[in-house]
Formats: structure tokens, C-alpha cells, sequence
């Protein structure tokens, strides 16, 4: 498994497990909703600064 798909998968359990949608966690870190299902799918490749925020 690629790095950023483990990180991404790692994103969408621990949000799941504080029952956060996409929409609230990406509100609360400053990223668009889009951009933060593109980094749990393993499809954006966010930088130590924006992982930082989420």
C-alpha cells in the first residue's frame, strides 16, 4: 500500500470514529471538503503543513 493511501485511510478512521463528515473536518482544519476527500482516497498528496491542520 502506497504511503499516502495508508495516511488518507488513517484520516477517514479517525474522523469516522469522532463522527465528523468530510464537511465539518475540512471546515474545522481550513480545506475544502473536495480537497480532504482527495487526501483520504489517496488521490491528493497534502503537504506536512496542511496534515498538521487536519
Amino acid at each position: 500500500m502506497r504511503l499516502q493511501d495508508r495516511v488518507g485511510l488513517n484520516i477517514q478512521e479517525l474522523r469516522r470514529a469522532r463522527e465528523l463528515s468530510q464537511e465539518e473536518l475540512a471546515d474545522r482544519c481550513q480545506v475544502h471538503q473536495t480537497y480532504l476527500s482527495g487526501v483520504e482516497t489517496g488521490k491528493r498528496n497534502p503537504s506536512l503543513l496542511v496534515l498538521e491542520r487536519i
